[in-house]
This record gives C-alpha cells, sequence and structure tokens, in this order.
C-alpha cells in the first residue's frame, strides 16, 4: 500500500522486508514475505493472533508475545476497582489486581499491568478467532 516504504535490511542474506505505519501488517508482510526461508528464519514481533495463524501452522514463525487484550482488560477493571475503593495509588504503591497478582507503581505512578503472552502452535487456535 502507499503507506509501506521498502527497505534493505543490513544482513548477510540480504533480505527485504516491508516495514510501514502499521506494525501488525508488517510482521504477517514480512512472513510471507519470507516464507521460501521457512526453517531457516524465524520472524517475529507485532501481529495478531489472527494475522498470524497461517506463519505459525506454516513453521514460518514459532512464537511471537503480545499483550493478552483478555488479561490486559481484566487487570484494568481490578486495578480501577482497587484504587476506587481506596487503595494507596501514590509511587511505590503495591496495587491487587485479583489473579493477574499485584503491580508497584514506579517514580510517575505508572505500571505494566500484564506480561506479554507468548502464543505459538500450541494455542494458536484457542486465540485467532478471538482477535
Amino acid at each position: 500500500t502507499k503507506n509501506e516504504n521498502k527497505y534493505k535490511l543490513g544482513n548477510e542474506n540480504h533480505i527485504s522486508a516491508w516495514l510501514g505505519y502499521n506494525f501488525s501488517k508488517n510482521i504477517s508482510l514480512s512472513t510471507r514475505y519470507l516464507y521460501r526461508k521457512i526453517g531457516e528464519i524465524n520472524v517475529t514481533g507485532l501481529g495478531l493472533p489472527s494475522e498470524m495463524a497461517g506463519c505459525v501452522d506454516s513453521g514460518a514463525t514459532k512464537s511471537f508475545a503480545i499483550w493478552n487484550p483478555i488479561d490486559l482488560g481484566y487487570s484494568a477493571t481490578m486495578l480501577a476497582h482497587s484504587i476506587a475503593t481506596g487503595a494507596d495509588a501514590s509511587s511505590g504503591a503495591n496495587i491487587p489486581m485479583g489473579r493477574m497478582g499485584s503491580v508497584t507503581l514506579d517514580d510517575t505512578n505508572s505500571a505494566a499491568m500484564a506480561d506479554p503472552f507468548t502464543y505459538d502452535s500450541s494455542n494458536i487456535d484457542q486465540f485467532k478467532s478471538i482477535f
């Protein structure tokens, strides 16, 4: 598409990949381009399970990690509930998030609410129809 620019990646194989503004699309495009290198190169990066299922099934991508929106949504809800019901939300505070554990706020009152989730051949079918 017109939002994509072609760049030469600097490595010994002189592989070209398409890098553009839509990062989800990039991983899918890169993987499709590299299908002929399956077994030699593992492509990973930012992509949704629905976009990456074929890449995982073919072996072009062994695994990739992104945040699981189910866990992230749960964490955000539990964090909001904890703060709304009186949890301390100052720097260094440890705030409970139910089944996701707890989070400690940094000096800017920020924290990661969930660890990235790894998708691979053992779970891609379960998630590809969800997102």
